[in-house]
């Protein structure tokens, strides 16, 4: 009988890295979506990311060793937790998803696009995102607005845009033709949903 071990992984505070401390993540897209799973390794500590890209990445001792460097050198990047990210989100569901969820991620900061995006991921990036139900005519009402014209108005096209695309109908609303339902549109630091609305992370 064989048998393989490895340490117990903890974090930089010393806590241990598993569901027994909150935050769980798992490998069932029921459970974690995809979306989810990449901002759950997206978001690991500075601290953290050396010692989890040796636990849990395939890449080489070279390329680890010149990834380090690069993490050192511009930190803000983020660019070993990006590489971790994408990396495992790839080997748990599939190099299309993680390709798309990473597109998702772009668009939510202002990035990129969003008409190619899979509509499960684009919902599952503005649950994250933390989505509000409000009045599908709340957009048009003085109370939010100054005027009831200011809506229409900006809305034109070419007035407000949806990120990474400009309106292109008299309502403001992207085109039927757009893969991205429910129709998406963003006003000031809100992300508009149809008849949600969720305040972009940008």
């Amino acid at each position: 009988m064989h048998a393989f071990t490895t340490p117990l992984v903890t974090k930089s505070d010393g806590t241990k890295f598993g569901k027994s401390e909150g935050g769980a993540v798992w490998l069932d897209p029921e459970m974690t979506s995809p979306y989810a799973f990449y901002q759950f390794w997206f978001n690991t500590d500075d601290r953290d990311i050396g010692r989890y890209l040796r636990y849990f990445s395939f890449r080489s001792h070279e390329e680890l060793l010149a990834l380090e460097k690069e993490i050192a050198e511009r930190p803000a990047a983020r660019a070993g937790q990006r590489t971790l990210a994408a990396e495992l989100t790839a080997l748990v569901h599939g190099a299309e998803v993680a390709d798309d969820v990473i597109a998702a991620s772009h668009a939510l900061f202002g990035r990129g696009a969003l008409d190619s995006l899979m509509p499960a991921t684009l919902q599952a990036a503005l649950a994250e995102a933390g989505l509000h139900r409000v009045h599908g005519e709340l957009p048009r009402s003085p109370r939010c607005f100054a005027t009831r014209g200011w809506w229409p108005a900006s809305t034109r096209p070419g007035g407000r845009s949806p990120r990474g695309a400009r309106t292109s109908t008299t309502s403001g609303w992207p085109t039927p033709r757009r893969r991205c339902p429910p129709a998406l549109c963003c006003t000031g630091g809100s992300w508009c949903c149809g008849g949600a609305s969720a305040r972009s992370p940008a």
